[in-house]
């Protein structure tokens, strides 16, 4: 009896604990906001449908080894599920809720819990006056609304979080298990790798500079080796104990060739691979961008005081900052790492800065000391963050809404389910479509899909005939589409209409549906 109202009177001081209320309250800000966000009737990215089938092939069925429905494209020939982790999870969502709202949900859960756990670190490292970060985050739109798309990031993002925690905390035991699940989970997995080097580079840079000890000293003390080991060892087992094993290990190469590889320059890719232009990032993330630049500047000037926290969080946040610009999809990770930087250099130079607004006045130059002057700074801060979240929140919400509805292009997949024979082979004008396509109708077969770089690995030269046809740089249509693809249908959505003049001249191509989206021809 003592022991229960023990426990209970711990946890009512720990609820009503100030930093408590603002970490729940910030959790509840966090939720509301994403939450309105998936009321949009959308999926902004048509992989979301590829999700759904999978996963409910996945509670159906079991495992999916083979993958015929993308006859020209690397899946067809070595498939690989390397969200088989983030499946497995959507399963109990796609099975309480219809597939397009229960992954929404999922969604909604797992960005909730991102923000929440970003929260608590910034609480459980003491970060002072933490709240305003809250309305700086939901500002970000790039930010909110990759962590909006039904896909594998708005739980990527949080694991990443967790195993830069373990790092810091050095729980090698919850490392090692965390590793492991990653792989299974994204694969994004290698940057746990990234993290830990950082953690080592920083760590000895810091323990060289401001401890003056020698570097085998700063691995023995701060446990470097068993850290990287546990990682490593984690990695290792997800990807041997895998599902995928060996397979799996073929398809690294195609992995690390989409990180790596410039394929946006020759290659008609998702727009998530292509570099975010840096004018447009700074225009889309002012507020976290600029704090980081300004907390930059604090912390050169208050470099002694600088801790290692601090000196990991900077370079992480810098390496995401050229990886950004490199591939706009990594946003994701930047602005939770800038956000983590900003805190660290703010508790680092909290007294400088108390010290600095106290004499503010003899560190600017007199025009900037002025009433007038004050007036308009003060005005200036108290109204453009509350605009930029409201532009920048707003902004998110309608990048959300043009996207894909339940029923965008079910009629169509609908008929070719009715009207077509088993397996036969459908040309798509557009391979991003594909996941629509095969979640209403896995009983035809497709020519691509997923991700373009698919198709040209299984033939460079079979991915430049496809593109000149869709694009109308190629008459000699029938001889492609027939002999070269082997295809039995042509699929043309309207809004993509280059090779409807061909199609409509040559009498070897018969017109058998049409709707408001789609012209569906047979091939002759």
């Amino acid at each position: 009896m003592r022991r229960s109202l023990a426990f209970f009177g711990s946890l009512y001081r720990w609820f009503t604990n100030n930093s408590t209320r603002q970490l729940f309250l910030a959790g509840g800000v966090s939720l509301l906001a994403l939450a309105f966000l998936q009321l949009n009737p959308t999926l902004n990215d048509p992989d979301s449908f590829y999700h759904i089938g999978l996963t409910v092939w996945l509670r159906d069925y079991g495992l999916l080894n083979y993958f015929p429905w993308t006859q020209y494209s690397f899946y067809n020939q070595i498939f690989i599920d390397h969200h088989f982790g983030y499946h497995l999870l959507l399963i109990p969502f796609v099975s309480l809720w219809p597939g397009f709202w229960g992954i929404k949900i999922a969604t909604l859960f797992f960005g909730s819990l991102t923000l929440f756990f970003l929260w608590w670190l910034l609480v459980r490292w003491r970060v002072p006056y933490w709240g305003w970060l809250v309305p700086v985050v939901l500002a970000t739109s790039p930010f909110l609304f990759r962590l909006s798309l039904a896909k594998a990031p708005s739980l990527s993002v949080g694991l990443l979080l967790v195993a830069y925690y373990l790092i810091s905390e050095r729980k090698i035991g919850w490392l090692f298990l965390l590793s492991w699940f990653f792989v299974w989970v994204y694969s994004a997995w290698p940057l746990l790798i990234v993290l830990i080097v950082i953690e080592i580079i920083a760590g000895c840079l810091f323990g060289k500079l401001f401890l003056k000890k020698k570097i085998t000293q700063i691995f023995k003390d701060n446990k470097y080796v068993l850290v990287l080991l546990s990682s490593l060892a984690g990695l290792v087992v997800g990807l041997i104990i895998n599902p995928y094993f060996p397979r799996n290990f073929i398809y690294l190469k195609q992995l690390f060739a989409m990180a790596l590889k410039p394929y946006h320059s020759f290659l008609a890719i998702g727009a998530e691979w292509y570099p975010f232009p840096v004018v447009d990032l700074i225009a889309a993330g002012t507020f976290i961008v600029g704090l980081w630049f300004l907390a930059t500047l604090v912390a050169i000037i208050n470099y002694k005081k600088i801790s290692q926290q601090t000196m990991v969080t900077w370079l992480l946040s810098l390496l995401f900052l050229f990886y950004t610009l490199k591939a706009r999809r990594q946003v994701e990770y930047l602005v939770p790492f800038m956000v983590l930087s900003v805190g660290f250099i703010l508790k680092d130079g909290w007294i400088f800065l108390l010290k600095w607004l106290k004499n503010w006045r003899d560190f600017l130059p007199r025009p900037l000391t002025g009433q007038l002057f004050l007036f308009f700074l003060i005005t200036y801060l108290g109204l453009a963050l509350p605009l930029g979240l409201i532009i920048g929140y707003g902004r998110t919400y309608w990048s959300l809404r043009q996207g894909f509805t339940e029923t965008n292009l079910l009629k169509s997949a609908n008929w070719l389910k009715n009207n077509t024979p088993a397996n036969s082979l459908v040309w798509q004008t557009d391979w991003g479509t594909f996941p629509l396509l095969w979640y209403y109708n896995s009983h035809n077969n497709y020519l691509t899909g997923l991700d373009q770089t698919f198709m040209y690995a299984f033939s460079p030269d079979l991915y430049e005939q496809w593109r000149q046809i869709v694009t109308g740089q190629r008459q000699d249509v029938y001889e492609v589409v027939k002999n070269n693809f082997k295809s039995d249908y042509v699929l043309l959505e309207k809004r993509i209409p280059a090779m409807l003049y061909s199609l409509n001249r040559d009498k070897r191509f018969s017109r058998v549906y049409q709707d408001e989206e789609v012209i569906i021809f047979s091939v002759n």
